[in-house]
């Protein structure tokens, strides 16, 4: 991708701490399918917009030495507001969410891997990485990150742990499914089902710009009104 985007800028993602990006590859019906989700108006605009382009009709994939054909092209858009409008506003939320880990997904901790995922360490994850590229609010504090302790769990699992490779050092990590519950106030529900929301386009945990951290909503139960 790097090769692909103005050089001003990608060397820009070199060295910020959190990218404004994250991408992971799927393998369906024999297809390679690249997903790139970019969370600011910066990244769609040096990154979506030069991919979207009829001028890019192939890549290539270097570890397998690679050149693959661009056959269709499937473009996007969500805002902060419309998650907020449907999550808050139109009574959407849930106290519960299944996700399943489409990539492997590990969380830093002290300096060392996570490989077992808590609600704390998805749902902090996410709401550092929301502030970062939001641009009307913030919502991380210590106050959130203690409600979310308290408040939120995961109540079912079905979790193994992968490895994650990656120019030549193996990540500890895992893939499978997670059922998270939210209790407390319905606003602190409505903003917990918005992140995981968010969270389809961010990824969760470290290195989503690199592959890792993505996930689907597969279910929902428990509405509140």
């Amino acid at each position: 991708m790097m090769e692909k985007i103005d050089t001003v800028y990608a060397d820009h993602l070199h060295v910020s701490v959190v990218h404004p990006y994250s991408q992971y590859i799927t393998n369906e019906d024999g297809c390679v399918v690249w997903n790139i989700h970019t969370l600011d108006d910066a990244s769609s605009k040096n990154i979506i917009a030069v991919l979207n382009s009829d001028s890019f009709t192939s890549a290539e994939l270097k570890s397998k030495d690679m050149q693959l054909s661009v056959v269709s092209k499937d473009y996007r858009e969500t805002s902060c507001e419309e998650l907020l409008r449907k999550y808050y506003l139109e009574n959407n939320s849930t106290r519960y969410v299944t996700i399943r880990f489409i990539t492997p997904t590990a969380f830093k901790s002290n300096g060392k891997y996570v490989i077992f995922p808590t609600s704390k360490l998805i749902l902090n994850s996410l709401a550092k990485r929301y502030d970062c590229f939001s641009q009307d609010s913030a919502i991380s504090d210590e106050l959130l990150f203690d409600y979310i302790e308290k408040q939120t769990d995961i109540v079912e699992y079905d979790l193994k742990s992968v490895k994650f490779s990656l120019e030549g050092i193996t990540i500890p990590s895992f893939i499978g499914t997670a059922k998270l519950r939210f209790s407390g106030s319905r606003e602190f529900i409505c903003l917990m089902n918005m992140l995981m929301r968010y969270g389809e386009y961010s990824g969760t945990g470290i290195k989503t710009s690199l592959g890792m951290g993505a996930y689907k909503i597969i279910n929902t139960g428990g509405m509140i009104r």
